[in-house]
């Protein structure tokens, strides 16, 4: 059955990311059950690196998830995503954390880490005049926790996202 062979590859897969400390020992838990279960080295942190799929006994597409999940770890076994995910994510909260410390009266504070940050604002009006104005020039700049970086993004990205956030921040500013 196509389902137990991908399985069983994702689960080696996994393994073989684990030996190479790609990923932390808690992602060799590998289940089709779609539950969290305690990581074996018992540290509370490794379950937000659990590696869980949930598919489903009678899902049609479980042999399409099971494939895209293989093909993530392939890429993850052949390029540095996670050095690169910190690499433009702390771009980008260094970036944010620049922008507030110039426009004190539309952002309060930053929070997050490299890859998952966010902006924190005076209000929920200039939080919402914020998303609206920068989604107007393209950019989708969530008003909560979390903005994610990608493996797509680049320091070219980065940088221009933080430009027209900046345009838009100095606009809000400008606002009454």
């Amino acid at each position: 059955m196509i389902t137990a062979d991908l399985d069983r590859e994702l689960a080696a897969s996994v393994a073989a990311l684990v030996a190479a400390g790609t990923l932390p020992s808690a992602a060799s838990q590998v289940t089709t059950a779609g539950t969290w279960r305690p990581a074996p080295d018992g540290n509370p942190a490794s379950y937000a690196t659990t590696v869980i799929f949930e598919i489903g006994k009678l899902s049609a597409n479980a042999p399409v998830s099971l494939a895209a999940a293989l093909a993530t770890l392939r890429v993850f076994t052949a390029e540095p995503v996670c050095a690169h995910l910190h690499t433009v994510g702390t771009r980008l909260l260094h970036g944010c954390h620049a922008l507030a410390a110039k426009h004190p009266g539309v952002v309060t504070g930053v929070a997050g880490v490299a890859e998952m940050s966010f902006l924190h604002y005076v209000d929920e009006r200039t939080s919402t005049r914020v998303a609206r104005a920068c989604a107007a020039r393209g950019i989708l700049f969530k008003r909560t926790a979390y903005n994610f970086v990608s493996y797509a993004h680049d320091e070219r990205v980065i940088d221009r996202t933080l430009g027209l956030l900046d345009e838009v921040l100095a606009e809000v500013a400008r606002e009454p």
